[in-house]
């Protein structure tokens, strides 16, 4: 459940209670997965039920699956609603417009 992702990932930060299922109910979230290629090839089946069962039990919330692309292929995730996009190489320039606007 979302509010084990950071306890599962040893991260020192307690989240208030129920606070991710707030957010993720409310469909107010951004749930991003990073590696997909570092999990071995016979537990990606898994991974993908895995995000089957959470865009269920929290839809209107946007997700971004980051893999290599050579990892999985390109229609791995199509039929759970998931667009393939490429990552565009960044200048020094664009890497800091890029984190300027996200932190704006």
């Amino acid at each position: 459940m979302p509010g084990d992702f950071l306890p599962s990932v040893r991260v020192p930060i307690t989240a208030p209670t129920g606070w991710a299922e707030r957010i993720l109910t409310g469909g107010r979230g951004l749930l991003r997965i990073d590696g997909v290629d570092e999990i071995p090839e016979p537990e990606r089946e898994r991974v993908r039920t895995w995000l089957h069962d959470l865009l269920i039990a929290f839809p209107g919330n946007d997700w971004l699956i980051t893999s290599r692309p050579s990892a999985v292929t390109n229609s791995w995730l199509t039929d759970l609603g998931f667009a393939e996009l490429t990552l565009s190489p960044m200048s020094r320039d664009d890497v800091a417009a890029f984190i300027t606007r996200w932190h704006d």
